[in-house]
């Protein structure tokens, strides 16, 4: 009976201890290049980073958006498309094309659509750039992190030119100017009376 009790107490240990250990998490960290998927200029360059909390910042910077003027209103939202499939989730809004977008999903591609509506809960839109997730190289392989040294050996650095820093007047010296001066005097004086 005892033996029974403490096998069921040991897997009910076990089984709190694996649901108490953190699930893993697919990470989504790595750059996103937003390529161009309508024959515009429009890109954009994203980095997503997971962060203590569990959620990936995603820095976005693009080029060339343009928002045309007249009756056709639109704006350009930002979509991930989750690593467990399912239907994209909105980031956001692209605005001018510097954005901070922040998100618990784990997700393998971000794409944008131009849409009518900025609150849009689905994208609707036609999709105008998409880019898949691309490891930072850097960061998954430590051997890169060393320095090397260049191919064409060190660079030689040509002197340049310091300003010289401007003296102060200091008290001393002008006290020690003084005394010489002073004491020349003195000395002068004294051969001049005793040649008399």
């Amino acid at each position: 009976m005892k033996r029974i009790v403490f096998v069921a107490g040991l897997m009910i240990s076990l089984s709190f201890f694996k649901i108490s250990l953190p699930a893993k998490v697919k990470a989504s960290e790595g750059i996103f290049e937003l390529k161009n998927q309508t024959g515009e200029d429009a890109r954009c360059y994203a980095l997503s980073v997971l962060m203590a909390d569990l959620s990936y910042e995603i820095l976005a910077s693009c080029r060339d958006i343009l928002y045309p003027g007249g009756t056709e209103v639109f704006s350009y939202v930002a979509w991930i498309n989750p690593v467990d499939g399912g239907n994209p989730q909105r980031l956001g809004t692209l605005g001018v094309g510097k954005v901070e977008f922040k998100t618990k999903t784990p997700f393998t591609s971000i794409f944008v659509t131009k849409e009518l509506n900025s609150n849009a809960r689905q994208p609707g839109g036609t999709i105008v750039m998409q880019g898949g997730l691309q490891r930072i190289t850097l960061l998954e392989n430590p051997n890169l992190a060393k320095i090397e040294a260049p191919e064409l050996g060190e660079p030689e650095t040509s002197p340049s030119p310091t300003p010289k820093a401007r003296s102060r007047i200091n008290i001393f010296r002008i006290g020690g100017a003084a005394a010489f001066v002073g004491i020349f005097l003195i000395i002068l004086l004294v051969l001049f009376l005793t040649r008399r």
